[in-house]
């Protein structure tokens, strides 16, 4: 078979599977000269407000899910560490024989923090780049769930920072190490651009007991899936959207101890416009809304609806 058939099949099995979330969401960057670097810290946010009301109660809930990244690009490698910290708040409002009294509480949360390499694979050259390479989340969560579950600060706080921003899961998780292998593509033409991205993060629990993101206390394997296009509007800034997507196949057959079955897959779809990385400015940015697709989440306002808005700053330091 030709080598250039060949390329062709394996780039395509590649983007076939094709699938997300690096350690943050940074798309694999353009390809560096040989001898140059690029550093690329960034700060992101995911912001998620929902109110419930039940009887006399009414409460209003509040995520600020916030990750700082830090990308190292030598060319032929890629390093990253991400760092996420979630904040927490509710406010609720109890209204009895005309009386009303009102509470608030909030929390502050280390996740757990990641590190990430890839390797820049010669499949194809000139507008694609492809990235294979894996990442390890640390245990590092602070205000872990306990193993008598008196305490749900903590866990609320990972909780709702995972299910706003639907990304970076392993950063979210209680009491595991997390270890992943990935794959990420890139193209970019002059108007157009498409990225993709596929890891498989298995969760191993560091407590037999609580440990996991759903099944508690097993390990864990996921899929997670992030797919992006968008236009280029004369390589300032780019107009698109992602289909995002998680799935736990681990978790099939599992029933809760008490009954039902947890959630074992979302899909979510996003519309952003953001800084073109050809952009010849060392600061950059973008807004995003993510729209999560499954029956019980979404930008509704309804009870219980789940939606993220992500903003994120970057630098650029090229050397």
């Amino acid at each position: 078979m030709p080598r250039f058939t060949v390329r062709l099949a394996v780039l395509a099995l590649v983007v076939s599977i094709a699938a997300p979330a690096s350690a943050q969401d940074l798309a694999p960057p353009p390809a560096r000269p040989p001898g140059a670097y690029r550093i690329t810290p960034r700060w992101d946010t995911y912001v998620f407000s929902g109110g419930t009301s039940s009887g006399f109660i009414e409460t209003r809930t509040t995520s600020w899910a916030n990750v700082f990244s830090a990308q190292l690009d030598l060319g032929g490698l890629v390093a990253r560490i991400a760092i996420p910290i979630g904040y927490f708040a509710t406010d609720a409002r109890t209204t009895l024989l005309g009386v009303t009294t009102s509470s608030h509480g909030d929390q502050a949360e280390l996740g757990n923090i990641s590190l990430e390499a890839l390797a820049d694979i010669d499949v194809v050259s000139g507008d694609h780049r492809l990235l294979i390479g894996g990442g390890l989340a640390l245990p590092t969560a602070t205000d872990p769930f306990p193993s008598d579950r008196s305490q749900f600060r903590g866990l609320a706080t990972r909780a709702l920072a995972w299910r706003s921003s639907f990304r970076n899961p392993s950063a979210w998780q209680e009491h595991s190490l997390t270890i992943w292998p990935t794959a990420e593509y890139r193209l970019a033409i002059p108007w157009v651009l498409f990225s993709a991205a596929v890891a498989l993060p298995i969760f191993i629990p560091t407590n037999s007991r609580v440990g996991g993101p759903l099944l508690r206390g097993n390990v864990e394997m996921m899929v997670t899936v992030d797919v992006t296009g968008a236009v280029r509007i004369l390589d300032i800034i780019d107009v698109g959207g992602s289909f995002l997507a998680w799935a736990l196949p681990s978790g099939a057959g599992y029933n809760y101890p008490g009954g039902g079955h947890p959630d074992l897959g979302q899909t979510a779809l996003t519309l952003f416009v953001r800084t073109d990385d050809a952009l010849d400015s060392p600061i950059g940015g973008g807004l995003e809304m993510i729209f999560n697709l499954d029956d019980d989440w979404g930008p509704t306002g309804s009870d219980s609806r789940y939606w993220g808005a992500h903003i994120y700053v970057t630098a650029r330091i090229d050397g």
